[in-house]
């Protein structure tokens, strides 16, 4: 009987690109938003074995992302390296901590952090059932908390199958792990220990964001993307969302580490990349996308927006290097 071999793929983005982005972890649909200022950089592997997906990424630069996972498969999220916790919708992710996501389930946003290593693995409901995993019903998402011993373990695991991959090294696991079957045992093994471990643990002291809070960002979120051509205001943002700007700043200090002003000028600054990188140089002038988004000032974007992606937006137009060093290439 022939061993199954997982394909494996690996990528190096070396400049921000929602379309490249997007198309990076499969079977999902997501839109990012870059968040913190400079040069760019990611590195993701992705592995397919058995009808199964294991992706894992790593960003220089806080984001946001946004959208929706696999439709017909369960993931499992592992934070494996991380020095600042992110939020989840509503809830808090850390190193080592697990989140177990139905099919179809949404991300309402995720603040990313700078150099945190995402790992994603996504497989059939049926399968973790049989192993006696603890699912959520469709479209919901748990979280688990990784204080045990377990949880490092699956770290440690995670790392042995994705460092000779990102190495280029022949074999996915030097310990042997070599068939796809096996490797979806250890792997659906070692997250049911960490999630088990994790019922007996301590709760992390998190604190309380209350669901009315997540249906305001919902609400900041689809009233922002609406109205990026358009003059935003605060009191104008707090009418919409019903609620004070006191409280709107709050909710934007605790959840994206910025003021809601700061947080409009980055949607718009990549609002006009976007347009930017989909345009030809003989197409559209910089000034006329920027006047779009409501930047008035050419000389101030100009500077805004090199402090942002460490490049005037005129290389961004006219640039016409590849914005990957490596692109999905198979390592088989």
């Amino acid at each position: 009987m022939a061993i199954e071999k997982p394909q494996v793929d690996t990528l190096t983005l070396t400049t921000f690109s929602i379309e490249q982005l997007r198309e990076t972890v499969k079977g999902g649909d997501f839109e990012h938003v870059q968040l913190s200022s400079g040069p760019f950089r990611g590195h993701l592997l992705r592995s397919e074995f058995g009808g199964n997906v294991l992706d894992t990424g790593i960003y220089s630069q806080d984001l946001l992302v946004r959208g929706t996972l696999s439709e017909d498969r369960v993931t499992l999220g592992y934070i494996l390296k991380g020095s600042r916790a992110g939020y989840f919708n509503d809830k808090r992710l850390a190193m080592h901590d697990i989140i177990v996501i139905s099919e179809g389930g949404a991300m309402e946003p995720y603040r990313l952090p700078a150099d945190t290593q995402w790992v994603s693995f996504q497989t059939q409901r049926d399968i973790l059932e049989r192993e006696g995993i603890p699912l959520p019903v469709r479209g919901n998402l748990a979280v688990h908390p990784g204080f045990s011993s377990e949880s490092l373990q699956l770290g440690q695991l995670v790392q042995e199958i994705i460092t000779p991959a990102q190495t280029h090294e022949p074999a996915l696991n030097g310990g042997g792990a070599k068939d796809g079957v096996v490797l979806e045992d250890a792997i659906i093994a070692a997250f049911r220990g960490a999630i088990d471990a994790s019922q007996d643990t301590e709760p992390r002291l998190r604190r309380p964001r209350p669901n009315k809070y997540m249906r305001m960002l919902r609400q900041i979120e689809e009233f922002i993307e609406c109205n990026l051509k358009n003059e935003i205001r605060i009191p104008e943002l707090c009418a919409e969302i019903g609620t004070s700007q006191r409280t709107l700043e709050y909710l934007f200090k605790d959840y994206y580490s910025m003021s809601p002003r700061q947080y409009l000028t980055l949607r718009r600054l990549n609002a006009v990349r976007q347009c930017l990188l989909e345009a030809g140089p003989r197409d559209v002038s910089i000034a006329s996308v920027a006047a779009r988004f409501n930047f008035n000032h050419p000389g101030r974007f100009a500077r805004t927006y090199l402090k942002l992606f460490a490049e005037l937006p005129s290389a961004t137009l006219s640039s016409l290097k590849q914005t990957t060093t490596d692109r999905f290439g198979s390592n088989r």
